[in-house]
């Protein structure tokens, strides 16, 4: 099992995003929400994170779930497609 906070935190880490958390939708709790993220169904509730350096949001491909994430602001980095990790 799985939480969105368990893999927010890797890929915040991954991309080395250290600023403060400035708004959840629809609210914090949904990261809480215990899913399994494998293959098969798409179960993992919908959010939406903003730091003050990046957006994050949850991404899905054939039923895997993690969390991706893009700039808040532009940085001329382009975006990969997202579910085909």
């Amino acid at each position: 099992m799985s939480s969105w906070r368990e893999m927010f935190g890797e890929e915040r880490k991954e991309r080395g995003d250290d600023s403060p958390i400035v708004a959840v939708a629809p609210d914090e709790s949904v990261l809480d929400v215990e899913f399994d993220a494998g293959f098969g169904l798409s179960e993992g509730p919908l959010f939406t994170v903003w730091t003050a350096d990046r957006v994050y949001f949850p991404a899905v491909y054939d039923g895997s779930e993690w969390v991706a994430s893009v700039s808040r602001h532009p940085d001329g980095q382009p975006t990969r497609h997202v579910g085909n990790e």
